[in-house]
């Protein structure tokens, strides 16, 4: 999930969610270019993504809410007709546009901007691995398998004498992964290392599909955003992060 962390001076507010969508507090929402009129989920950039999202849900209007034990977090679901807009127990008014007699189905927003960073959540841990070889000055590791991107994978020591250390990979050609910034300290093929396609820095990212984690395991050579990534956090396995702004 997604979590405004600095810069949250631009306020919140309140629109309806598109029919037939759900939306989960935690979710990246925008409203799309093919059908703006209402809310929906920030998808997965098809090529180089130019979609900006305009916030992240931190509320629904929902009287007694509704609960996701998947997502850990409340959800709302978009209706359309009449009948099902007046079955809603909704909360009294929200903002000024919408009274106490308007019984659409909202999320409240938390708004971001280019400034806006963001801490989002993996959509999977990444999978460890030991390396099936090791260059002897630390410039290489070989495994096969692995679905990385040539100078947008970010690589994590999970175990000796590199533990704790990240090294952002060069190029992954013949089952070798490159690094122009070597391991500082002596690695094996015992070690465990964990690798994410997102960088430090101006780089690229792509969410999941429906806009509530990033998804990190899949190659971002064709598919991404284009973001500013300020923090990395791979040290325990299903509590990783990254910090990031679009820009």
């Amino acid at each position: 999930m997604f979590e405004v962390v600095k810069n949250t001076e631009l306020g919140t507010v309140w629109l309806p969610v598109e029919p037939s969508t759900t939306l989960t507090v935690g979710q990246l929402v925008y409203r799309a270019a093919s059908n703006p009129v209402n809310l929906s989920y920030f998808p997965p950039a098809s090529g180089t993504g130019t979609a900006k999202p305009i916030g992240v849900v931190v509320a629904t209007n929902l009287r007694k809410p509704l609960y996701s034990s998947t997502y850990n977090a409340n959800y709302i679901t978009g209706v359309a007709s009449r009948s099902d807009q007046l079955a809603l127990e909704k909360q009294g008014a929200q903002g000024s546009m919408f009274g106490v007699g308007d019984p659409a189905p909202l999320v409240q927003i938390k708004l971001i901007g280019p400034q806006t960073e963001l801490k989002g959540t993996l959509s999977a841990a990444p999978t460890p691995f030991q390396p099936s070889a090791v260059a002897s000055d630390g410039s290489t590791l070989t495994k096969s398998g692995l679905t990385l991107t040539d100078y947008f994978t970010t690589v994590y020591c999970r175990s000796g004498a590199n533990q704790g250390i990240y090294r952002q990979m060069s190029t992954y050609s013949s089952d070798i992964l490159s690094f122009p910034l070597y391991w500082p300290y002596t690695t094996t093929t015992s070690n465990y290392f964990v690798a994410i396609n997102t960088t430090i820095g101006n780089t690229r990212i792509n969410v999941d599909t429906y806009g509530r984690n990033l998804d990190v395991a899949s190659s971002v050579s064709s598919n991404y955003y284009s973001v500013v990534v300020e923090e990395i956090n791979l040290e325990e396995a299903g509590k990783e992060y990254v910090i990031f702004r679009f820009v």
